[in-house]
């Protein structure tokens, strides 16, 4: 009876650790369609000049496509914004706290814009970059970060460089 009662229990084990392996093969099945996800280009506009606090507010938008069948959403997407190869700003898009059903869904080949905030300050080092932006004067952009994708059964996280139009 104790051998039987035992060999029970080592199959039951077996029986979970398999299941749990195959959860983790199916849900991996994925990843190579969700690392595709492409962002194409974007657009840095100044919406906010404090100009006594030397402070300015900068929107961005990244529009982000879906070239593979598998549906998925954006958690985050993080970005550092340079202009001739000068650091103007970092910051995120984030839906990280929105619960999945509530984020923006990319189905198949759909294109949509995603909208952050990030902030600029002017120091002694970049009195002047920041006074070129604030004026207008710089006309491209580059943002590369790194975008998390998400999908019902997998996350993947992919590198990615964009040029960015200016306002």
């Amino acid at each position: 009876m104790k051998l039987q009662s035992r060999m029970t229990v080592f199959a039951a084990i077996g029986g979970m650790l398999a299941l749990m392996a195959a959860i983790v093969y199916y849900a991996s099945l994925d990843n190579e369609a969700l690392a595709s996800v492409e962002i194409l280009s974007g657009t840095l506009e100044v919406d906010e000049v404090d100009s006594i606090a030397g402070r300015a507010r900068l929107s961005v938008t990244l529009d982000v496509r879906n070239p593979s069948e598998t549906t998925f959403t954006i958690p985050s997407i993080t970005y550092d914004i340079t202009a001739g190869g000068e650091d103007v700003a970092s910051g995120e898009y984030s839906a990280v706290d929105v619960a999945m059903p509530g984020r923006v869904v990319f189905t198949t080949g759909e294109t949509i814009p995603l909208r952050s905030i990030a902030y600029m300050a002017r120091t002694g080092s970049n009195a002047a970059l920041y006074d070129a932006v604030v004026s207008g004067a710089v006309a491209s952009y580059e943002a590369s970060g790194t975008v998390t994708v998400e999908s019902a059964w997998s996350i993947v996280e992919a590198e990615y460089r964009v040029g960015l139009g200016g306002s």
